[in-house]
């Protein structure tokens, strides 16, 4: 019992670590949608590559730290880490995605004059 006590914190971490990535996986999907001025068809193929990406990450991370077994605290630590990440970094992948598209749209305004 000792052990399975001891190795919920593994489990935890691990959905932390998980809940994180699913995070990043968003921004990722969030900064393509703004840079290409997304429509409701590449919105909804954005929303369909988060909900698999975020499901096999899900998926994974249970599989390789428990086993596959789904226990509440490591869904708990998968929304933790995802919240956490949302509050903390995730305001630094905004700016760099507004700056990327900011410098597109300075491109293609240049390159339209010529």
């Amino acid at each position: 019992m000792l052990f399975y006590t001891s190795g919920q914190i593994y489990i935890f971490l691990a959905a932390l670590f998980a809940g994180i990535v699913i995070g990043v996986w968003y921004d990722i999907l969030r900064i393509v949608r703004r840079i290409l001025a997304a429509g409701m068809w590449i919105s909804l193929a954005a929303d369909i590559a988060f909900g698999l990406g975020a499901g096999l990450i899900a998926i994974c991370c249970l599989y390789i730290s428990c086993y596959g077994e789904v226990r509440l605290y490591s869904i708990i630590g998968m929304l933790m880490g995802c919240f956490l990440y949302l509050a903390t970094v995730s305001r630094l992948m905004r700016a760099a995605g507004r700056n990327i598209r900011s410098r597109m749209e300075w491109f293609q305004k240049k390159f339209q004059k010529n």
